[in-house]
């Protein structure tokens, strides 16, 4: 907003959004929650495109959002892909470990690997259920439904 109130000037920015020039100036400042809206937001930008500007400012702010938004939700889906490929794999190694101790004639070496196979399997699991909690915070959206990455 501070560009596109720089190019075209507070009181013109007032004039396209429909608003005051304190509530321009407010736009402005980074610590403000309030913005204009998608309409306003497109008059805004066209009319920085209009004055000269080389870009649409408050397109790319919400693209960049958008993106960081994605990412972030993402993130635990791809977090919790690995984890699980993990805990497979920790598990496959239990079950081999566990089944050289039902052999005929077994050492306690084969008991002490598979008791440490069984530990490592029980720490991938538990990254797996703390992961899980992850995807039930609720967000934006309808009503009732849990809004976490996986959405």
């Amino acid at each position: 907003m501070l560009q596109i109130a720089g190019r075209i000037g507070y009181p013109a920015a007032a004039a396209v959004a429909g608003r005051s020039v304190a509530c321009i100036r407010d736009w402005t400042n980074e610590a403000t929650t309030s913005c204009p809206s998608f309409v306003q937001a497109i008059a805004l930008d066209a009319a920085y495109i209009a004055a000269g500007g080389e870009n649409a400012p408050l397109h790319d702010a919400y693209a960049a959002q958008l993106k960081i938004t994605v990412e972030d939700r993402t993130a635990c889906a791809r977090a919790l892909s690995s984890e699980v490929a993990t805990a497979a794999r920790e598990c496959g190694d239990l079950i081999a470990a566990s089944l050289s101790v039902c052999q005929a004639g077994h050492s306690p070496n084969d008991v002490q690997r598979a008791l440490l196979e069984a530990d490592e399997a029980e720490t991938a699991v538990a990254a797996i259920k703390r992961r899980l909690f992850s995807f039930l915070k609720t967000g934006a959206g309808p009503v009732g439904k849990a809004g976490g990455s996986h959405r």
